[in-house]
Order: C-alpha cells, then sequence, then structure tokens
C-alpha cells in the first residue's frame, strides 16, 4: 500500500481528512451497529444488531469471518463457516468492540451483560504466528472466553499497557470493574489501587471514600477512555474521573472534574493529552484544554473549556464522535434527528469551525470509526444497519509509471522516429553495462519501513493476519445469500 500511495499525488495523499464517498458495505442479513478497523486497518469488525460479530477484508470490502453462531445458518451450521471455539455469540445487540493491539483478540459487550475475548486464531493449529500472544503461550489452543455480569454493561476496553485486564463501565456503580483475563477474576477498580502508598491523609484515600460513601452523587459509568498510562471514565452526571495506569497493572485515582449537568456518552483526547472532547446528552460536545498541575510532586489534570460544538438550530442530538488521526485537528459526529442526506459533520478543532458534512448516506449514522492508515471513516446506518465508507479520493497520477508518458483521450496513430530502432554500438552499451554494475546497489525488499507516507508506524509485521481458508469464506457467503 505504501509503495502505491508513493506514486500517488502527495497533496492529495497527504490531506487531513476524507472527502471521497467510497460506498457501502452490505450487511445483510446483519444489522452493524458498532464497528472498529484493527491497528493496520486491513479489517473491520462489526458487532451488529443480533448479537453477531462480522469481520471484513477492507481491500474487498466481504466478509471473511463470523464469530459465534446463528440461526441464519440453520441448526447443522459446524461446518458452514469458520467455527470459533465453543462459545456461543452474544444473545443481544453489541455495545462496542475492540482490537487488542496485536490484532489477534477481540474484546465485544453486548445488551445481555456479558463480556466476550476472541480468539481469531482459534481453530488454526497450522497458522503461522506472527505476533506476541497475550493470554496464552500455546497457539494450538482456543483463548476465548466469556464474564458474565448481574448488571447493564455500557461498554468494555481493553487496558493498553497490561491488555490480561478489561475495563468494564456498568450501571452499578461510577467505578468501573476490572477484568483479570488470567486470573478469571471480576473486581472493582479500586481493588486494584496502590493501597502500600496510600495513607490516613492522602488525597487519592480521601477521594475513593467519598466516592464510595456517596456514588448517588457521581452517578454510573457510561464511558471510558484508555491511553498508555491513563483512564478516563465519563459518569452519568456529568463527572470525568482519571485514574493512573502502572505498567504492573496498579491503578490510582488522579483527579476528578465535573463537565455539566448531563450524561457523558463519549470521550476522546488527541495524542498530545493536552484536549478532551465530551459528547453529552445535553446535545453539546464540549472541547477542553487539559492541565497538568504539579502539587508537592504530586501531577493532577486540571481543563478549561475552550470550544462548544452543537446545532443550535435543530437542536440535533449527537450519537457519537471520533477525531483524526495524529494530533486530532478535525473532530466527526454522527447527529440523531438529521434529515436524511446529512450524514456526518466535521469540526476544525483549532477555531471550532464547521469544515465539512459528509452526505450521499441517506439516512442516520450510529456509530463511527477513523482508520489513520488508510485515511478512511466507517459508520453504521440506523435504518438499514449497512456500513457507509468515506476515503481520500487519489487519482491517477500517469506521469509517475515513465516520464514520458502521456494519458489521451483516443486512438493517436504512433509515428516511428528515424534512429529509434537502430543498432546500437556494442563498445557503447559495455560501457553502459559495466558503468550499472559498478553502481549496483543491494536494495533491501524485506525489511519493511518503518512509517508509511502519511508518517503513521507500520505496524504490519507485528500485527495478527487472519489465517485464510477460501472453502471456509465461500461456504459463509452462500449460506448468507440463502
Amino acid at each position: 500500500m505504501s509503495i502505491n500511495l508513493l506514486l500517488h499525488d502527495p497533496f492529495c495523499v497527504l490531506k487531513d481528512y476524507p472527502e471521497h464517498y467510497a460506498g457501502i458495505i452490505n450487511t445483510y442479513p446483519f444489522k452493524a451497529v458498532v464497528q472498529r478497523y484493527n491497528p493496520t486497518g486491513d479489517y473491520l469488525a462489526s458487532g451488529c444488531k443480533d448479537g453477531s460479530i462480522i469481520i471484513y477484508d477492507m481491500d474487498t470490502q466481504k466478509l471473511i469471518m463470523y464469530l459465534g453462531k446463528n440461526p441464519v445458518f440453520g441448526e447443522n451450521n459446524d461446518e458452514s463457516y469458520q467455527t470459533k471455539c465453543l462459545i456461543k455469540n452474544h444473545q443481544d445487540e453489541i455495545l462496542s468492540v475492540e482490537w487488542s493491539h496485536c490484532g489477534r483478540y477481540l474484546l465485544s459487550a453486548g445488551k445481555d451483560n456479558v463480556v466476550k475475548i476472541w480468539d481469531l486464531a482459534c481453530n488454526h493449529k497450522n497458522m503461522v504466528e506472527n505476533t506476541q500472544l497475550i493470554f496464552e503461550k500455546r497457539r494450538d489452543e482456543c483463548c476465548c472466553k466469556s464474564f458474565d455480569f448481574d448488571t447493564n454493561i455500557h461498554e468494555a476496553r481493553f487496558i493498553k499497557s497490561n491488555q490480561d485486564l478489561v475495563i468494564v463501565c456498568t450501571k452499578k456503580s461510577c467505578l468501573p470493574l476490572v477484568i483479570d483475563v488470567q486470573k478469571n477474576t471480576i473486581e472493582s477498580i479500586h481493588k486494584y489501587f496502590d493501597h502500600s502508598s496510600l495513607d490516613g491523609n492522602s488525597d487519592s484515600e480521601s477521594l475513593l471514600n467519598e466516592i464510595l460513601s456517596n456514588e448517588k452523587k457521581y452517578g454510573v459509568a457510561t464511558s471510558s477512555l484508555v491511553t498508555d498510562k491513563k483512564l478516563f471514565v465519563g459518569s452519568s452526571k456529568g463527572w470525568c474521573f482519571v485514574y493512573n495506569i502502572s505498567e504492573n497493572g496498579d491503578m490510582s485515582i488522579n483527579s476528578h472534574f465535573k463537565t455539566s449537568s448531563s450524561s457523558i456518552k463519549n470521550l476522546l483526547i488527541n495524542n498530545s493529552m493536552d484536549t478532551m472532547y465530551i459528547n453529552s446528552a445535553d446535545r453539546v460536545i464540549r472541547q477542553f484544554d487539559v492541565l497538568s498541575i504539579n502539587n508537592q510532586g504530586k501531577v493532577a489534570m486540571e481543563v478549561n473549556l475552550k470550544h462548544k460544538y452543537q446545532d443550535v438550530i435543530n437542536r440535533l442530538q449527537w450519537n457519537d464522535i471520533i477525531l483524526s488521526p495524529h494530533n486530532g485537528d478535525f473532530l466527526a459526529a454522527s447527529a440523531n434527528g438529521a434529515n436524511k442526506d446529512t450524514g456526518l459533520f466535521l469540526w476544525d478543532t483549532i477555531n471550532g469551525s464547521l469544515v465539512k458534512i459528509y452526505e450521499n448516506s441517506g439516512e442516520q449514522l450510529y456509530k463511527i470509526d477513523w482508520d489513520p492508515n488508510n485515511m478512511s471513516i466507517a459508520a453504521s446506518g440506523c435504518e438499514s444497519g449497512d456500513i457507509f465508507c468515506w476515503e481520500v479520493s487519489l487519482p491517477p497520477k500517469w506521469a509517475s509509471l515513465a516520464p514520458d508518458f502521456e494519458e489521451v483521450d483516443e486512438q493517436v496513430k504512433y509515428i516511428e522516429q528515424e534512429d529509434e530502432f537502430d543498432e546500437q554500438d556494442n563498445d557503447y552499451l559495455k560501457r553502459d553495462q559495466n558503468k550499472f554494475e559498478t553502481e549496483i546497489k543491494d536494495l533491501d525488499l524485506v525489511t519493511p519501513d518503518r512509517t508509511d507516507v502519511r508518517g503513521n508506524v507500520n505496524k504490519s509485521h507485528s500485527v495478527f493476519k487472519i489465517p485464510t481458508n477460501y472453502s471456509d469464506i465461500l461456504r459463509l457467503r452462500k449460506n448468507i445469500e440463502q
């Protein structure tokens, strides 16, 4: 892909956001609700309304894997598709899906109050492993796991620094729950605090005691955001809690602040950790400047409101928000209540101005995701359940094929030059050959580039590739079409 991009116009390749409507991924008979690109953008995982999870190959935009079992395949369906271990699929709508950083595991949470971790290498004993495993070292055994909860779930997220741990936001408390995948345990997050560093006078312990004794004030956890060293949790009362995460899995509460009086639906923060975006149920997206305050050796976070994104005329409710890659110069949002010709809204986060409205979807859009590798946006339709895609338009650059190559609109009669096919002087050819042999250099065609032309870190050598079994894929597609 990077080699092909080098042949295109750099002003087109390096655009900050997609402009071209690329079409629809037809998900019938399923209805996509939420979708996520894998770390390299090669695959798109889609969580559906009936609890199914579908994985699409983005080069062909075709289905290549189905997770779980579904009545659409009939009763005896074990050989009709790539069976993924013995655990069944979700029994209700998917709320969130997320890839592990190695691309082998998929985390899903559903309305059936179940969190599942899918091993995409399940039942592939002869596969070539190209990534470091997380939960198990034996690649010929299933690593899929399922965790049941006694309360409603909002979403689940991997902890990036230690992916043996999973953060789950529930309607039980403003403190999220933590799944230890290795130990198969579910505990409240305060169980993972490093209590050896706490004493009776510490601010962290005082804040924790206040939260535990007065949880109604803070509401319940509704959304979360995990970075390398921080965990952000939004509540139904507009509070945002910030936790520190160490490499060994120990956590501590850093700070908390109130963003509004409405429930927090989505949390985002840019790569430099200096700007935060919060989508609230009061129909306003707020942009905050994040400040790190050092108080007697303790670094706490404070926020200052910078911009508000809202539709003051139609009072649209924002379903989901996503940031552009790198430093988050652009913010995209899907709207609830917009007309069918309006798909996504795109703002410039520097000055807060509206840049573009994506159209062509023909219906309201729900969850969205932005792939930095291919600079593409995917959004699920609220009515059809199809996935709508926007990409960067790359017009063919014919001059890159040869310096004197020209594109013609019609047939042109070629006129041969007088000396074009004359025999060359042998001495001249030998001198030219000797010069070529002396200046020849070894070309490394194996080692991948560290970054692509857009500046993204090349992860293709470390991210898991789904083993391809064409006969299984064909049977899967045939059963779906029937």
